[in-house]
């Protein structure tokens, strides 16, 4: 009613009047009262109706303008492949996570948990430890088995934020993950998982790869991208 009325009062020219109909048990009378209102035009409607969306759209959790809209489809079709891994790149501050997130609840996986870690907070040992788990007496702190964010999404999504920033080796652990499917806690024997793995970054990984390889070179032949 209140977009209804803002469209017609304020975008047509039109004019409008509101009426409303006060309920008979709210009134002194016990009968129906009919009640004019005089408003003035304001975007209070237009603030009511992006509410009622963002309501519509409560289980996705996001509002989806003109602009980002082929952002999502891409999204929804990348969703329903339900074991591909994805990157997704761009500046910080973009809404890589709610991407992320995005396909996850499009996908076979919503039922299951999508957990969230950001890889540059942590060194080497413990992205390891944090991801893959460890067991009681592996290294000093070790006082219980301890379930990695591998095992915690165990059939849903892991999504792994600024993947640029891990090493090398971190790499080749997260390569075994993607082609074994299965982890290696601390100290411990290795575990099959059944997880999706949604990576971002905000660098450009191509030139990284390239500045590496230009390091690499023995010779001015071997020097390209």
């Amino acid at each position: 009613m209140q977009l209804a009325w803002f469209i017609a009062h304020t975008s047509l020219g039109l004019q409008t009047t509101l009426i409303q109909v006060r309920e008979a048990k709210l009134t002194p009378q016990k009968k129906p009262e009919k009640l004019i209102l005089q408003v003035d035009p304001s975007p209070v409607p237009i603030s009511a109706a992006l509410k009622e969306i963002n309501l519509h759209e409560k289980q996705e959790d996001v509002f989806i303008t003109a602009s980002t809209r082929v952002i999502f489809e891409r999204a929804e079709k990348v969703s329903i492949a339900r074991n591909a891994s994805v990157l997704i790149t761009g500046e910080t501050g973009t809404g890589k996570e709610i991407i992320a997130r995005y396909i996850h609840q499009h996908s076979a996986r919503r039922s299951y948990p999508f957990v969230a870690l950001n890889c540059s907070a942590f060194s080497d040992n413990l992205l390891e430890s944090r991801l893959f788990g460890y067991r009681k007496g592996a290294f000093t702190d070790a006082k219980k088995d301890t379930k990695g964010l591998f095992q915690s999404a165990e059939g849903g999504t892991l999504f792994l934020d600024e993947i640029g920033d891990i090493s090398s080796y971190m790499q080749q652990s997260l390569l075994r993950v993607l082609q074994e499917k299965e982890v290696h806690p601390i100290g411990g024997k290795p575990l099959s998982v059944d997880v999706r793995i949604i990576a971002a970054t905000n660098r450009d990984l191509i030139s990284l790869e390239c500045i590496t390889k230009l390091g690499q070179g023995k010779n001015k032949s071997e020097r390209k991208c």
